[in-house]
């Protein structure tokens, strides 16, 4: 049954991704590990001992996970209003943010601002002028009526988080998480072709992140597939009651509880659930499961009523654009051929 999954896994080298490591988490086991393809397109083989570039995974990573814990202590507060702190100039509060329902754009490009409005400007002072252009965005929409997927929030969450936890953001990421414990330049590489501003081997690919001195609230955290199951097994652990330091009835409330915008939306606080059709997780993951994606290639799906986890990590990014539609398409394909296999 393996080697079909394997095949499935296999399948996408050339199209999806250069190569692709996948690592599933049953309860508390590494169960498998399936390592395809290579780092480039003609480099050598990846294992399961590859880094990736966690991209958006740091959302759920390095945002979500230490906010779960800051929760749990009442050091921190959903509904609790956080604007003041980040200097925005609308009421916004921390469950807007954590839920993508803030009103600020999906993305902005401050790579491009920066070189138009401040050419020349020093390194040293790129992350000061780049934080104080976030908490200048205008908001689409009022904080609170939908849920659109936005960078910006995430960044801001990672302004955020150092500022009231009292530990820097990859400090944060690091406990109980991947972190960055990796070589630079040992890592994936995820350079697209022709890119005009192309990250070296080990720099994270985010533009955004990069600017912030590589590690912010939507990206930065780089692993291993196993890293990431480990990870994720703790929160299936906090699920179960198992894990001192994140209260389950809180995972239940951000998991679970349909948020209080006034459309409908698949995302809840920190992550996001399975749509009724064409989800990346496919066909069989379970009422319950969440999961999120990242412009590298990355994707975590948890099924907590299966205490299961599956990570697929690639570098889809080197292939180019062409990549996108190939890997959307063999991801629930994955995800089916993992549930098969263990039923």
């Amino acid at each position: 049954m393996s080697d079909a999954l394997r095949a499935v896994l296999e399948s996408g080298v050339g199209t999806a991704y250069p190569g692709a490591v996948m690592a599933v988490g049953v309860d508390d086991h590494l169960e498998l590990e399936l390592a395809v393809g290579g780092l480039d397109v003609d480099g050598p083989a990846v294992t399961g001992a590859t880094v990736y570039d966690l991209a958006s995974l740091t959302k759920p990573i390095a945002v979500a996970t230490p906010l779960f814990a800051a929760l749990s202590e009442d050091r921190l507060r959903l509904d609790e209003r956080v604007d003041a702190d980040l200097g925005l100039s609308r009421a916004v509060t921390l469950r807007q943010l954590l839920g993508h329902a803030s009103g600020l754009p999906a993305w902005f490009d401050l790579r491009s601002w920066l070189a138009e409005a401040h050419p020349g400007l020093v390194a040293a002072e790129v992350p000061a002028v780049v934080r104080a252009k976030l908490r200048q965005l205008p908001f689409e929409r009022a904080p609170g009526t939908a849920a659109v997927y936005s960078d910006p929030g995430y960044l801001l969450l990672g302004e955020l988080l150092p500022r009231r936890l009292g530990r820097a953001l990859d400090d944060l990421s690091a406990t109980g998480s991947p972190g960055l414990t990796y070589t630079p330049g040992t890592a994936a590489p995820t350079a697209e072709p022709d890119s005009p501003w192309p990250p070296r081997r080990g720099e994270v690919h985010d533009p955004s992140a990069r600017l912030l001195g590589g590690v912010a609230g939507n990206a930065g955290v780089f692993g291993t597939a196993a890293d990431v199951v480990r990870w994720a097994q703790r929160l299936l652990r906090a699920w179960r009651g198992l894990e001192p330091t994140i209260d389950p009835a809180v995972l239940r409330a951000c998991w679970c509880d349909p948020p209080p915008w006034n459309e409908p939306t698949t995302w809840r606080l920190g992550f996001d659930t399975p749509s009724a059709h064409g989800s990346t997780a496919g066909h069989h993951m379970g009422p319950n499961a969440v999961g999120h994606l990242g412009f590298t290639g990355t994707s975590v799906w948890l099924a907590p009523e299966r205490g299961l986890v599956v990570v697929l990590l690639s570098n889809r990014t080197r292939l180019g654009a062409t990549a996108q539609a190939p890997l959307r398409a063999l991801r629930p394909r994955v995800h089916d051929a993992v549930i098969a296999l263990l039923r």
